[in-house]
């Protein structure tokens, strides 16, 4: 090993330079610089506050703590894998000078101490996870570093994970065959789950049905059937449908009993689900009597809103008879089907026969009216106003017209005023109907009307009467029909 001379170490006993190396002594708690005689002769360290002394024997060997010593205890060190040691070593030197031989056993005790370290942290851990086999081989790799103290403790443990391995080995093929055992447990409820939810899903759904079966609560027996009638209708080959079938009827023969006395047709609907003929004939006879009750209840309402003229009443209650002929084609009733028929047919015609009543007797009154008018104006003197126009005027419209016969001045009205003018001659059948002023004298005045002549009012009075006759026969008729019964 290279030596290095340091001549700058002062003795801390004599205070004077160390020359050599060699007559250097270290004192191992301070590491303070000794010549080996001040070292003797102080029997120890003579650095204030170190306690660290010797004994001196007569013909004893004293023991020289040099650097060179130091280093080669410090290899020695690592050799004998006390690495700790050696690193302590090396820091003695090291803390003193800057020392490359300490710097390169210090590094290297270091690495030795890291690498044994991380082996043994690592086979700690994998023996605390009872990984046995691989903390062995770590536990095995940390020998190379161990010394003769640490080397004992690491073959107990491997010896005890020797002895652990069999035990671990039977654990875990244990653990593996239970755990086979859970996976086929887990595969087969698996398989039983898929089995049960998607091939026997006809299965499940049936008795979830039937869990809420009741024979009293007619909602809940009609809410059944309707479930029942659709797991038929999903699964129609299923060897449920025919448990479903028989559900439907003993469910529909109970709510039609218990419902044909309050709703009688509600009770047909489900009697008509009934497969039992027997039962389902009785069912229809009980239900069939309640129905009649109420045919015959309809019919007299009718006729009753028939006689009140309460056309579309009437024919509710037809409609509603005509309904329950329709329920039950198999039974006595169904013969009226056509008398009910007729029935609504006739008071369509009824409904429609009064309009046109209404229609003629207003007509009939317009023509008596007019005909009285037409009486009046025949007992009225009808005369003749001819001349010359000699004015006009507005509001009201008259004409005024000088006659020829008898040169006098006369108004007339009724006619449009703006057709004629001044100096026309005129020649117009009047009947007089009063005086007027004209230039502040009263003058006659006379209405004209185009049909006031003898022969129109004649011709008006047989075309109306005429009429009038057609139309009293007609009213006639439409009385008849009107009046007519069921």
């Amino acid at each position: 090993m290279q030596e290095i001379d340091n001549p700058q170490k002062i003795c801390n006993h004599c205070e004077k330079p160390v020359e050599r190396q060699e007559d250097c002594i270290l004192c191992p708690v301070c590491i303070s610089p000794h010549h080996y005689e001040c070292w003797y002769e102080n029997s120890g360290c003579s650095s204030e506050g170190c306690t660290y002394k010797i004994k001196v024997l007569e013909n004893s060997i004293v023991e020289i703590t040099s650097i060179k010593s130091i280093l080669v205890n410090a290899e020695y060190l690592i050799n004998q894998r006390k690495y700790q040691q050696a690193i302590n070593e090396c820091q003695r030197i090291l803390n003193v000078e800057d020392n490359l031989d300490a710097k390169l056993l210090y590094n290297k005790a270091v690495r030795l101490e890291n690498a044994k370290s991380k082996l043994i942290e690592r086979a700690n851990k994998e023996f605390e996870n009872e990984n046995y086999k691989e903390s062995k081989i770590l536990y095995e790799d940390s020998l190379k570093y161990a010394d003769e103290n640490e080397s004992p403790v690491i073959n107990s443990k491997i010896r005890i994970i020797e002895e652990k391995i069999p035990a671990i080995t039977k654990k875990k093929k244990r653990k593996k065959i239970i755990s086979g055992i859970i996976l086929i447990i887990l595969l087969i409820s698996f398989g039983l789950f898929l089995y049960f939810y998607l091939f026997l899903e006809d299965y499940r759904m049936y008795n979830e049905i039937a869990r809420t079966d009741s024979f009293t609560d007619t909602e809940i027996m009609q809410n059944q059937i309707v479930r029942y009638e659709k797991f038929i209708e999903k699964y129609p080959d299923s060897k449920f449908a025919a448990n479903s079938f028989d559900k439907i009827n003993i469910l529909s023969l109970q709510t039609a009993l218990i419902l044909y006395q309050s709703n009688w047709k509600i009770a047909l609907d489900y009697a008509q689900k009934v497969s039992v003929k027997e039962k389902k004939n009785e069912l229809l006879k009980l239900i069939y009597d309640f129905a009649l009750n109420e045919y015959n209840k309809n019919n007299s309402k009718a006729s009753e809103f028939d006689k009140q003229k309460k056309y579309n009443e009437a024919k509710t209650e037809f409609e509603k008879s005509l309904f329950i002929i329709n329920k039950f084609p198999d039974f006595k009733i169904f013969s009226e089907k056509q008398k009910i028929l007729n029935n609504i047919s006739l008071i369509e015609k009824k409904k429609k026969s009064v309009v046109e009543l209404k229609n003629v007797e207003e007509r009939i009154s317009e023509i008596e009216k007019s005909l009285s008018s037409l009486a009046e104006k025949s007992n009225q003197e009808i005369v003749e106003i001819e001349g010359e126009i000699i004015d006009k005027i507005n509001s009201p419209d008259y004409i005024i017209i000088k006659r020829i016969n008898s040169g006098k001045v006369v108004a007339v009205k009724g006619l449009a005023v703006n057709l004629y003018r001044k100096n026309d001659y005129v020649n117009f059948d009047c009947i007089k109907s009063g005086t007027v002023i004209f230039k502040d004298k009263e003058i006659p005045e006379f209405t004209f009307s185009e049909n006031i002549s003898k022969q129109n009012l004649l011709f008006e009075r047989e075309s109306l009467t005429t009429e009038l006759y057609s139309l009293r026969a007609k009213k006639n008729k439409l009385d008849s029909l009107i009046n007519l019964k069921f």
